[in-house]
């Protein structure tokens, strides 16, 4: 008997399988859970979860999500998640993807406040010399 697993980002399902067994590493500890566990609701703010089939281990690195285990589905809806088969490389791929997207954000930001600026010198040419015909 497996847990089915699926992982969601607001990208969409990253991942989805059937596993022996999984832990997770939340804002509470750690929990190991296995088929007909108990339902459990976990936040987890910077964490992971180690699923487990056999001898292979899949690691979910998670920023910003929720895990939801009932009835042996485990759901993890997440901002920002990385995938990988050792947690050390999975963790530093996480660190590197969310310095990538704050990089981004401050050119968005950069972006935004020069067009509004520009917005605004516009605005003041139409008041003062009123609209172009």
């Amino acid at each position: 008997m497996k847990i089915n697993a699926k992982v969601l980002t607001p990208s969409g399902v990253i991942l989805h399988g059937d596993y022996e067994h999984f832990v997770a590493s939340g804002d509470e500890g750690q929990v190991g859970v296995y088929f007909n566990h108990i339902p459990i609701i976990l936040k987890i703010s910077q964490g992971f979860v180690k699923l487990v089939d056999g001898d292979e281990n899949t690691y979910v690195v998670v920023s910003n999500g929720v895990l939801d285990f009932n009835k042996n589905t485990m759901r993890l809806i997440a901002q920002n998640v990385q995938i990988g088969t050792s947690l050390e490389t999975t963790k530093k791929e996480m660190h590197l993807l969310l310095k990538e997207r704050l990089k981004e954000s401050k050119q968005q930001m950069v972006d935004f406040v020069g067009a509004e600026k520009e917005l605004a010198r516009t605005i003041q040419e139409v008041i003062k010399n009123g609209p172009v015909t």
